[in-house]
């Protein structure tokens, strides 16, 4: 909730710089639910000064925030006597709206009979006129009150059947022929044609409004609604209640919870509640309807609850998934007593499926396994329970994977699978493809996952469930980061992450935080990973969710020793407990940590026990990666110890590894952290060969790592990203800083240095001095350039470091493997995002970046040719970025961003016609003639002074039609 609120009211801050108001209209529908209470009150705490909320409510407001703000001067309010119509208002009111002279007396009589109320004022003015077709509506409700108004005018003018359907219609709030049909059929002693009752509502205006997507449903003015209402309570008292039970069970029927639930909770019939509950849970669980779910159990009443071992057994899967294990636990424990004391098989069933998840989140899959075969084999002869059984085939093969056994794992997985698909179960057939995906990624068969991913997603777009969603953007993201597709990866877990939070599955937000800390630490950007790993530890606990809580400290300790605090790994790795239940992945997991640390701590006996160790439970566990990791490690720590021997046979395994060309991808960061081992294996005279090929494989992957980083420095918006040491601004004046000082004048020693850099880094290519010293010093003899040439290089390395300028083939270059941040790359890699999105939205954020990048023409303090063709460049495309900006503020109804961002492109080219035609297209929608003429005359001043023309035929046109 508080993230929600935060991004809100950021969004706001950063987008809306008027003064604004949000409308909150009855309020007092929601104000019982407390997670909208907290959210008005956080979002009133933290919105800007430009923020006004009006709220209307029929009953006094009770947020948490007004007392404060009253005595600060900063809330008022307006009572039914400030809102009400007073006489002469009413006579203007008649007068405009409804084309009816008033008179004095009776506008008063108007007034005092509907208390100024302006509902009960334009109520007034639909009746439909009947008998006295001439006389003025409202006559006819003076004097007497709205209800009676309603009972002497509309209700008993009705005929006896008519009169009937108004009456118990009115119980519906929301109906059509078939439900009609459904809940009122009943009730009557033959059967009824529903559509002429409609119809005839319709034709007479008794003041009921279609409603829905084909207008084929209607709901009455709820004044009316409350008036037929009070008269079924006097005159059929005992048919109300008959007519909300069934009305609640079709609702049940068609699935429709939330109708069914509201129904029950009126009648405040708890019993009923708690059966409807127990229905609608699975199929809320299932479409990730958690906090609904949540809220509706904490309705119930405590005993009652306690009481009925189906809603315990809810309580507790419910508990477990947004991430109270304990808790959860403990629930289903209670409930599995009371089940088996019942002798509830189908109720008993169902819970040890549920519980399978409780234990697999503590990491206890024996007991997982134990609870599945035990569902299954109750269930065998049951009649009934296919849906259990479907469930039950799905957990079981979760729990194979989580014991080691992927094979097996996929077959039963494929069988809860086929029978999801053959009963239209699109949620659960959707949670199975994506776990499917995540058992064949274990075993390194990235192929057939990616295609189980590719269905979900399919599906997952039709079911809009969010908890599924979220957890397979998670297991896309890993596979798109094992595969080297960084920029993929990290969007994909941003919008995982925004997935989770808004459905309130928590364990899914930390696996997320996880995921996205493991990206950042194969990267090497160690603060970051740190950050996500601490988000993801403050809402996880090790008796809630003992494998994540585990990972999390691996993580860490992985952190701690790349840089190289060995004794805070050491530290880690002994808080880290491996229980009796805990799978071989998590085993292999461990002691891969601890083998990594020794072989760097050069603890060489240590290394090898571990390693072997984590070698033996992965393979154990089918996980081929992983594998490979061990095996690599393994390999360094043999050489170290002198076994030439093993270290060649570790060594050979990986680099015989099927797919070498996506397997070097997955391995690169293992390989980067033994590199100094392996680097002097390349000697050895019988896998040496084999290995320079290898390592020549990984160099080029290791080349494109820094282009990587810049790329997601630009995306990254959840855990940001450590900033370049180098960074370089070209739009305006030069700039250069370095862990973000800026290199002052003196340091440059002469301006022509700074220049220097700058010509390396637009050069296209690698230069030699020769052609350099032509460009700089076109005058100078070969004797005097070679000195000049050699002490401005010295000087620009000595401010920016060696590294920066490479020299090869006697040509020199700009190191474009470091890490630095350059604006004009930043600038053309945002339009290029900008030109393949499809999202109008997405395009107008992508171009406001860029155009936000520039503060002045290219390098504008450097007056030297070869600036001039890359200034004109950059130059029209900013021009053609501000048109194309302003195009899509118009089309988005942005009117005010679209007339600064075209008045911007004028700036710099003020006979830019398209500009002077769009700034017309903005004030037509604005509604203001005199700014369209405005705007013709001054592009039709400045097209004849600057270049003696006419506007073209085109602005002419526009110009016509928009005055016409």
């Amino acid at each position: 909730m508080e993230r929600m609120v935060v991004t809100l009211v950021n969004e706001l801050y950063d987008q809306v710089r008027e003064h604004f108001v949000v409308i909150v209209d009855d309020y007092h529908l929601v104000d019982d639910v407390s997670e909208i209470e907290r959210f008005v009150n956080r979002f009133i705490q933290l919105a800007d000064e430009n923020c006004h909320l009006i709220i209307s409510s029929r009953t006094l407001i009770s947020l948490p925030v007004l007392p404060l703000m009253v005595a600060r001067q900063q809330v008022d309010g307006l009572s039914n006597l400030e809102l009400a119509f007073r006489a002469d208002e009413i006579q203007s009111l008649f007068g405009q709206n409804y084309h009816t002279s008033l008179s004095k007396t009776d506008a008063q009589a108007l007034e005092q009979e509907s208390e100024g109320w302006i509902t009960g004022l334009q109520l007034s003015s639909m009746v439909t006129q009947q008998e006295e077709k001439d006389t003025p509506r409202v006559k006819r409700a003076s004097g007497v009150g709205l209800f009676e108004y309603f009972g002497q005018q509309v209700l008993d003018q009705q005929p006896k059947e008519l009169r009937e359907f108004l009456l118990r219609s009115s119980l519906l709030e929301e109906f059509n022929t078939e439900l009609c049909e459904k809940v009122l059929g009943p009730f009557t002693s033959e059967p009824q044609d529903w559509t002429a009752p409609i119809s005839a509502i319709l034709q007479k205006n008794l003041f009921a409004l279609p409603v829905g997507n084909e207008g084929n449903w209607l709901r009455y003015h709820h004044l009316f609604r409350d008036f037929l209402q009070s008269v079924v309570q006097k005159e059929e008292p005992d048919l109300i209640d008959s007519i909300f039970y069934r009305l609640a069970e079709v609702h049940a029927e068609e699935g429709e919870w939330e109708k069914a639930y509201h129904t029950y909770l009126q009648m405040e019939d708890f019993e009923a509640l708690s059966d409807l509950v127990e229905k609608a849970g699975t199929p809320l669980q299932q479409n990730g309807r958690l906090l609904t779910l949540r809220a509706w159990l904490d309705n119930i009443p405590e005993e009652l609850r306690q009481s009925r071992p189906g809603l315990l057994s809810l309580e507790g899967i419910t508990a477990c998934m947004i991430g109270d294990i304990k808790q959860g636990l403990s629930s289903l424990n209670q409930a599995e007593d009371a089940f088996r004391a019942a002798g509830d098989i189908r109720g008993l069933s169902r819970l040890l499926v549920r519980r399978t998840t409780a234990h697999q989140y503590q990491g206890n899959y024996t007991a997982s396994f134990k609870d599945v075969e035990e569902a299954l084999d109750l269930i065998k002869e049951q009649e009934g329970c296919a849906d259990i059984n479907l469930d039950a085939l799905r957990s079981k093969g979760l729990s194979l994977y989580h014991l080691g056994d992927g094979a097996q794992a996929v077959e039963w997985l494929n069988k809860a699978l086929d029978g999801f698909t053959r009963h239209e179960k699109k949620s659960n057939a959707l949670a199975v493809l994506v776990e499917l995906g995540m058992v064949y990624a274990s075993i390194g068969n990235f192929e057939t996952a990616q295609s189980s991913y590719e269905e979900a997603l399919n599906l997952g777009k039709e079911t809009g469930n969010l908890t599924l969603m979220a957890n397979l953007l998670n297991n896309m993201g890993v596979l798109y980061h094992l595969q080297g597709e960084y920029e993929k990866a990290i969007q994909t877990f941003e919008e995982g992450l925004d997935a989770a939070r808004r459905s309130g599955y928590l364990r899914m937000e930390v696996t997320l935080l996880i995921s996205l800390g493991d990206l950042y630490a194969d990267f090497e950007e160690l603060e970051a990973a740190h950050q996500s790993y601490q988000q993801a530890g403050v809402a996880i606990q090790p008796e809630n969710d003992h494998f994540l809580y585990q990972y999390l400290i691996l993580a860490e300790a992985r952190i701690a020793r790349v840089q190289k605090k060995y004794s805070q790994a050491r530290q880690l790795l002994a808080t880290a407990q491996i229980q009796e239940g805990d799978s071989a992945y998590e085993r292999g997991l461990f002691h891969l940590e601890r083998g990594r640390l020794a072989v760097t701590e050069e603890d060489i006996p240590q290394a090898l026990r571990n390693l072997k160790a984590a070698k033996r439970y992965f393979e154990q566990d089918g996980r081929t990666l992983e594998h490979a990791w061990s095996q690599l490690w393994l390999s360094s720590a043999a050489y170290q110890s002198g076994d030439m021997d093993t270290a060649r046979a570790e060594l050979q395994d990986v680099l015989e590894f099927p797919d070498q060309e996506h397997f070097i991808q997955t391995i690169l960061p293992q390989v980067q952290q033994t590199k100094i081992w392996l680097s002097s294996m390349q000697e050895d005279p019988v896998i040496g060969a084999t290995l320079s090929d290898f390592m020549e494989q990984v160099a080029k992957r290791e080349s494109r790592l820094p282009a990587t980083r810049r790329s997601l420095r630009r995306i990254v918006s959840v855990v940001p990203m450590s900033a370049p040491r180098l960074s370089i601004l070209a739009l305006g004046r030069a700039q250069v800083k370095i862990n973000g000082e800026t290199i002052a004048p003196s340091d440059w020693k002469t301006q022509s240095v700074r220049d220097l850099f700058f010509y390396f880094l637009t050069a296209s290519q690698a230069m030699s001095k020769e052609q350099i010293g032509l460009v700089f010093w076109p005058d100078i003899d070969p004797a005097k350039l070679k000195m000049r040439f050699k002490n401005n290089l010295y000087r620009l390395r000595r401010a920016l470091g060696p590294e920066v300028i490479v020299f090869e083939d006697d040509r020199y270059a700009f190191n474009h493997g470091l890490d630095y941040d350059y604006d004009v790359e930043t600038f053309d890699a945002h339009l290029a995002q900008a030109k393949v999105s499809s999202d109008s939205q997405e395009q107008i954020d992508h171009y406001q970046a860029a155009i936000d990048l520039m503060r002045g023409s290219y390098l504008s303090d450097v007056h030297m040719t070869w600036v001039w063709p890359e200034r004109e460049r950059l130059n029209q495309v900013y021009i053609s970025v501000l048109v194309k900006l302003s195009r899509l503020y118009l089309n988005n109804m942005e009117p005010e961003k679209a007339r600064k961002t075209c008045q911007r492109a004028l700036e710099h080219d003020s006979c830019l016609e398209e500009a002077h035609r769009l700034l017309m297209k903005v004030y037509a929608m604005l509604e203001d003639r005199s700014a369209i003429a405005r705007q013709y005359q001054i592009c039709k001043k400045t097209l004849r002074e600057e270049l003696d023309l006419p506007p073209a035929e085109e602005t002419e046109e526009l110009y016509r039609q928009l005055i016409a």
